[in-house]
């Protein structure tokens, strides 16, 4: 913490843009000092920075993945596209299409439509079944959810239900029943490029909310998911062009079968679940599989 005190002073007599890259990196120690050494993490992102990452249009905040792995990692944040950088992620909170020029090295550059029709639309296609229903016909538990993203707003309907009931701006899928104790069990998929590093499980009372999880842990995607499965699910994220994401992926007891409910190109985490050493053992599982995602994608 004395390093970030002195860098901060230090800050002050710098001439621009320096002194902002030193004020910069300052923050980032402290918002990650309690998963890594700050003091070093700070230095070596002012003066020496491994990589210099343009996120656009939008910056991630330090509760999303991407914020953590650049900071343990070395790789400076860059808010501006005119400014220098190495590689850019497409990185927007809105359904829009990437907006930066194609001479770009760019990660998610063609992942701009995540939305829950397009989700279950090419589920259907790599996985063979299906996972939208037709809320008139559907005899069963049904979800009614927001067909955007960043929404947490859903619930459970018994189908069918009458045409007037129909909500344009929302999607209609079947239930699927993940019950382990009364507790609903989601698979937190990670995807980097063509590899799945990590698996998160996490669980929520049967009768909460989708943002009420109480437990997370991580565990092997090998111990997940069968060889078809990961296969699948990568051959998912290739067809949507999602070079970095997360999958929220459901298993169903009744017929044993995975469904990929969504999909999150600006995902958060890792959960908030875990303590910060499991949190601390996620980024340093993820981070190999994260650089060889961006030497991938510097080489296109």
């Amino acid at each position: 913490m004395l390093l970030l005190k002195l860098m901060k002073r230090v800050a002050l007599i710098l001439p621009e843009p320096a002194r902002t890259n030193m004020r910069d990196s300052v923050e980032v120690g402290w918002e990650i000092a309690h998963l890594a050494r700050p003091g070093p993490i700070a230095l070596r992102l002012a003066l020496c920075p491994r990589r210099r990452i343009l996120t656009y249009p939008d910056v991630p905040s330090r509760y999303q993945a991407l914020y953590k792995l650049c900071a343990v990692n070395g790789y400076r944040i860059v808010k501006d596209p005119e400014k220098p950088h190495d590689l850019a992620f497409h990185f927007q909170y809105q359904l829009q299409p990437c907006e930066l020029p194609l001479s770009k090295p760019t990660v998610n550059r063609g992942c701009g439509d995540v939305s829950k029709r397009r989700v279950a639309e090419v589920f259907e296609e790599i996985f063979g079944y299906k996972l939208a229903i037709s809320p008139t016909l559907f005899e069963g538990l049904m979800v009614e959810k927001p067909n955007g993203n960043h929404t947490f707003d859903g619930r459970v309907l018994q189908g069918p239900i009458k045409p007037d009931d129909i909500m344009p701006d929302r999607v209609y899928e079947r239930h699927i029943d993940t019950a382990d104790n009364e507790e609903a069990v989601d698979l937190r998929t990670v995807i980097y490029g063509q590899e799945i590093p990590i698996v998160y499980e996490k669980r929520r009372p049967k009768s909460g909310g989708l943002k009420d999880n109480t437990f997370a842990k991580i565990r092997d995607p090998e111990e997940v998911f069968s060889s078809t499965e990961r296969s699948a699910l990568l051959a998912f994220s290739e067809k949507l062009q999602l070079d970095y994401g997360e999958l929220d992926v459901l298993r169903d007891v009744n017929d044993n079968r995975i469904y990929v409910v969504d999909v999150n190109n600006t995902p958060a985490g890792p959960p908030k679940q875990m303590s910060d050493a499991d949190i601390a053992e996620a980024l340093k599982i993820l981070s190999p599989s994260f650089e060889r995602l961006l030497e991938r994608v510097e080489e296109r």
